[in-house]
């Protein structure tokens, strides 16, 4: 009896051993996500649309159209965009989002929340990413300069 219990003793350690490596060898082969650069992510963008509001459970009748980008301004914003780190996540919508447009057609959302990450829902990348402070200050100060004066500082909970 001591001799099967032990057999037995000695397979699971061997099992668990083997699902060990099995982990650690799927953790070497995940796919790593590539940063694309916010710059190269809007090479194309020739205006940028400002609304409150988040990216999901819209309420378009709800919602304000704050302001447009075109030109100067819409490279400045987009020059201004600094990603440090993916990781930041919420479970609210947004406060306000800027949709990326290509002439006529949207590429990309971004909705910005706590103010200090934004969430892609559309585009060359999806997902949240921390802003770093000089672009959360510029955001301000856009957002404030084009008359947004009561800016939201937490998410709408929807």
């Amino acid at each position: 009896m001591e001799k099967h219990g032990s057999r037995f003793v000695l397979g699971i350690v061997i099992f668990t051993a083997g699902l060990v490596v099995l982990y650690c060898t799927a953790l070497q082969s995940r796919p790593t996500r590539k940063s694309v650069p916010v710059s190269e992510a809007f090479a194309g963008v020739t205006e940028v649309r400002v609304r409150s509001g988040g990216t999901c459970h819209r309420t378009p009748e709800a919602e304000t159209h704050l302001f447009t980008l075109r030109g100067d301004e819409c490279r400045d914003l987009i020059a201004h965009l600094n990603v440090t780190e993916t990781g930041s996540s919420c479970r609210c919508c947004g406060d306000y989002t800027f949709e990326f447009y290509e002439g006529r057609k949207r590429v990309a959302s971004i909705s910005l929340h706590h103010w200090d990450h934004m969430r892609w829902v559309e585009g060359k990348r999806n997902g949240d990413a921390a802003l770093d402070e000089k672009s959360l200050s510029y955001l301000k100060d856009l957002m404030q300069s084009h008359g947004v004066k009561d800016i939201s500082w937490g998410c709408e909970s929807r």
